[in-house]
């Protein structure tokens, strides 16, 4: 994707050039208008669990091919507080394996991991 489309996609970038990309970041078109139609297939007909489910697994199976791992190997959660207190439980209960967090990562994530390590 050129850079011309990509700012395209997202409209905040009309106005001001986004580098906080921590927690809340802008919402791109795509994203927006896949939202747009959940929301009213929900209030309007319920939820097609079947068909989103399979929109996760398309999602699951792409990413793992772009990181070339397993499927198995690709989870889904939440948000990145749920996935890195995930890692860090699977670790402590297996006593093995290593969690990195940069300093980059946002204040929450460290923190939370933080916490559960000096728990482990």
């Amino acid at each position: 994707m050129d850079l011309k489309r990509f700012r395209r996609i997202f409209p905040v970038t009309k106005k001001m050039i986004y580098l906080d990309h921590a927690t809340n970041c802008p919402c791109s078109t795509l994203v927006s208008k896949a939202i747009q139609q959940f929301l009213s297939e929900w209030s309007n007909e319920g939820i097609d669990w079947m068909k989103w489910y399979n929109h996760v697994s398309r999602a699951k199976n792409l990413f793992s091919k772009l990181i070339h791992a397993d499927l198995e190997e690709i989870a889904m959660v939440p948000n990145t507080s749920t996935g890195v207190s995930l890692a860090v439980e699977i670790a402590r209960a297996h006593r093995k394996g290593n969690i990195v967090l940069n300093d980059l990562s946002s204040s929450q994530t460290s923190t939370h991991g933080s916490r559960k390590r000096r728990r482990a």
